[in-house]
């Protein structure tokens, strides 16, 4: 978590995907009036007033919450003044546009083991992800085993910056995307099914 104080009476919370799953969030369904989602954000709010001495329980607040397309988002908490919101509650506000994109690709991520599968279909799960899943695994002649997960992707409309755009980037931290187009030929003929479908929602089952 990355917390700037803009100003006195403003706040950036920097989420990573890491805190998105510890907070259980995800910024395409966060809503203030949602139990769990308002303690969730009580609590970063408790732990960004001990380092930074915002203390956003004094009076009324905005919450502006922004996509990131690592796969964590950026939180903006302002303090209001009295002429600017009559109503006691805090005023809460999603922006879930995210980087445009022109059309749907498949991505092969590799991973060394089965926990760092399962958390990433945890997350992916966790963020919405519907679109056609495939896990498989290879065992290789030194005795090594590796993981892969086939899923859909939004191809942004960048392409000299695709690395840093990429709305799954936060995968990476767990595994390696691996960039070859034939990877996926290279599965269905030499690797063996874990799900031949619905690999995200199944696996993210066996991590509950």
């Amino acid at each position: 978590m990355e917390l700037n104080l803009i100003r006195e009476d403003k706040l950036k919370v920097l989420l990573t995907p890491f805190d998105m799953m510890k907070y259980e969030l995800t910024c395409e369904k966060l809503d203030y009036e949602n139990t769990e989602t308002r303690k969730a954000i009580w609590s970063i709010l408790d732990y960004a007033k001990h380092e930074t001495g915002f203390d956003a329980a004094i009076g009324k607040i905005r919450i502006e919450v922004y996509p990131e397309k690592s796969g964590g988002c950026a939180i903006y908490i302002t303090k209001l003044k009295k002429s600017e919101n009559p109503s006691c509650e805090p005023m809460y506000e999603t922006n879930a546009k995210a980087a445009p994109v022109s059309k749907k690709i498949t991505a092969v991520y590799e991973f060394e083991e089965t926990d760092s599968l399962i958390r990433v279909c945890r997350f992916l799960s966790h963020r919405g992800y519907h679109e056609e899943s495939h896990a498989f695994f290879e065992c290789f002649s030194e005795g090594n085993i590796r993981y892969f997960l086939q899923i859909t992707e939004n191809q942004p409309s960048y392409p000299k910056k695709t690395k840093y755009l990429r709305e799954n980037l936060f995968i990476e931290e767990f595994g390696i995307r691996l960039e070859s187009e034939e990877s996926k030929f290279y599965l269905s003929e030499h690797a063996t099914p874990i799900c031949r479908k619905n690999a995200v929602e199944t696996l993210a089952a066996l991590g509950k």
